[in-house]
This record gives C-alpha cells, structure tokens and sequence, in this order.
C-alpha cells in the first residue's frame, strides 16, 4: 500500500480501537439552523470525496473532506489551532459492504449484505490509518476483493474528525476506544464513512466537475465568481484565500435576493440525476435545490471583539469577518449501484451597510 501521511500513529490500541468505532458508532447526522437544513451552526463535515470514486485494483485514489461551522471552512482545530484533526482509516478487503456516499457521521448505512450484518468487520492494518488532510492509497489486488454479478466489490473508507483537535497520544492509552466513543456521542468527534467502488470496468463512474459560479440580483446581471472546488490544487489554503479576497460584494436591504448559480459537467452514467445541497452559515435559501438557488441577503453585522472587516485585503481570515459569508455546494450523482461520485465548490459573498 502507498500512503501518503506523516508519523503514522503506531499503536495496537488504535488498531482495534478503528474496528470497534466501525462497528459501534451511532452519532448523528449533521444539525443545522433551519428546517431546510442549510445553515451551519456547528462543526459538521459537508463532504467526503474520493478522486476517483470508482477505481480499479492497483489504482490510486485521493480522499479529501470538507468540514466547517459558523464562522467558516475548518482547515485547523478551531480552539488552539493544534492537535490532530483527523484519522483515516482504509479497512480490509472485504471488511463491509457498500456504505452511503453521504457524509453519514457515524452510521454505517446501507449494507451489500441482505440482513445488513456488519459482524464480520475486521480492524486495519496499522500501516492503513493516516493523518494527513488528504489521504492517498492504492486499491488492493482484485485477488484481495469478492466482486458481485455487476463485477463490482466495496473498500470502505472511515474518518473520525475532531473539531477542536485531539492530542495524539491520547489515542495510545488503553482508555482510548470509551474517550473517542464519548466525543462521537457528545459531538466533540464524527465519524463518517464513505465506500469506493472497486471495479475493472472500462468506463468507470467519475466525480461531477464544477467548472463555474455566479452571483446576481437577477439572472440577467449575473457575475463570474472565484471559487474553490474539490478538484482545486494541492494548496486549498491558498485556493481558499484567492476566493475570500475576491467575494462577490451586496448591500444589505431587507428580503434581499441574491440569485447564485453554479456550472456541472458530468461524465458518469447519463441517466444520473445530479443532487445539490446548498449551504452557509447565515442567510435563508429559498426555492428547491438545483444548480441555481436564490439566497436572502443576511444583516449586515457591526465587527467587534476578535472580528474585523478585512474587505480590500490580499490576505482574508473569512472565519474572523462577520460579514464575509462561504457559499457551499455539494453535488452527488444517485449512481447505479452505490456508484456514487461527489464534488463540492465553495464561494463567497460579502454583505455591505
């Protein structure tokens, strides 16, 4: 296996400590502010994306996550700034049927198997969990794989998220598995799961791309937006800050519409029927979620205290400016067969007095 990671956590604690976890958990999904389940209010991941989503054996695959709350994207824990923020781990060959694409936060969803037993599940190999942001690996041999009648096997991918961080040793005592079940129930850690689809088939199922996005009080006066993506390079911060500094701008006026639209290549299957789940941390969306959405303009918010305005800046902080609000939008295929791709772009708009 190639894994791409720095002082992987060598512990038999952590080994069996994934297993139990996978079996376990029961946190719940994630809670918003609205009844229409668009608005942040705490540290929740949006998304987990695998490039590509359905691989064959001996292929690389790169999975990275969204996570954010209120204040914005989370890139680092959001109390101190140190810790660990997240593990990965790449379970056996065989070690669980297809589980959802959704980031499910904890559930193991639904199950290849009829009776849905997940009994069978068996603990990583240590060289399998990561620490890294994005965690690179190589699909096992198709030796390693039993494939059903659609020559399609699963490869369950997990992530337990710490919002505010976790010291690493602290996942090295023997008390480690009871602490880590604790933080999923009380919220202070998720755990998500998400299944590549293993297959050698010739066309495979890929991630929708977003090629665009815009902004506009009506879809006549539409304007081009930098944004980020999933597919963004390497270096998301910098992706991150590029579109921060350069927000679409709004003046506040009650029951404001703001029209926003975004732009979908797919190469899957062409029966797929793309979803969109539209997210912020403030504002209402109206309308049905499609690839177009109208947003109401939240207050203008006077800065205070640790917060600032930063409009004009080269360098933008978006979780210290109360004004400056990240647009999220997470596009899913239905798939055929659990064949689920996933992508995610991310703008921002900035509301004036």
């Amino acid at each position: 296996m190639k894994l791409n990671m720095k002082h992987p956590i060598k512990s038999a604690v952590l080994y069996w400590l994934m297993s139990f976890l996978l079996l376990t958990a029961s946190a719940c999904g994630p809670t918003f502010d609205d009844d229409s389940k668009n608005i942040l209010k705490k540290p929740e991941i949006l998304a987990v994306t695998l490039d590509p989503p359905e691989a064959a054996p001996g292929d690389t695959v790169r999975a990275s996550f969204l996570a954010a709350d209120q204040f914005g994207a989370i890139s680092k824990p959001v109390e101190d700034g140190t810790g660990l923020l997240q593990v990965w781990m790449l379970s056996e060959p065989g070690a669980s049927a297809f589980a959802s694409a959704a980031a499910d936060n904890g559930s193991v969803g639904s199950s290849g198997e009829e009776n849905g037993d997940t009994s069978e599940t068996q603990a990583p190999v240590m060289e399998n969990i990561g620490i890294l942001p994005d965690y690179d690996f190589t699909v096992y041999d198709s030796a390693e794989y039993t494939f059903n009648q659609d020559g399609l096997a699963p490869q369950l991918l997990s992530l337990i998220f710490f919002p505010r961080g976790v010291d690493p040793a602290a996942l090295q005592n023997e008390n480690a598995y009871g602490e880590i079940q604790k933080m999923i129930e009380s919220g202070l850690a998720q755990m998500t799961l998400r299944t590549l689809v293993v297959s050698n088939r010739s066309t495979q199922n890929r991630n929708p791309r977003i090629t665009a996005a815009s902004a506009g009080i009506n879809e006549s006066a539409m304007q081009e937006l930098v944004f980020l993506s999933s597919a963004s390079p390497e270096d998301i911060a910098k992706a991150r800050n590029k579109a921060a500094a350069s927000p679409y701008e709004i003046k506040y006026a009650k029951n404001l519409r703001l029209h926003l639209s975004i732009t979908v290549e797919d190469d899957g299957d062409p029966e797929d029927e793309l979803l969109y789940q539209w997210i912020s941390n403030a504002g209402e969306f109206r309308e049905l979620p499609t690839e177009e959405r109208d947003w109401i303009v939240p207050e203008y918010v006077e800065p205070a205290g640790e917060f600032s305005d930063q409009s004009g800046q080269e360098v933008v902080d978006p979780r210290s400016d109360p004004n400056l609000h990240p647009i999220w939008v997470i596009v899913r295929d239905n798939g055929v067969e659990n064949q689920l791709g996933q992508s995610w772009v991310e703008f921002y708009v900035r509301v004036k007095k």
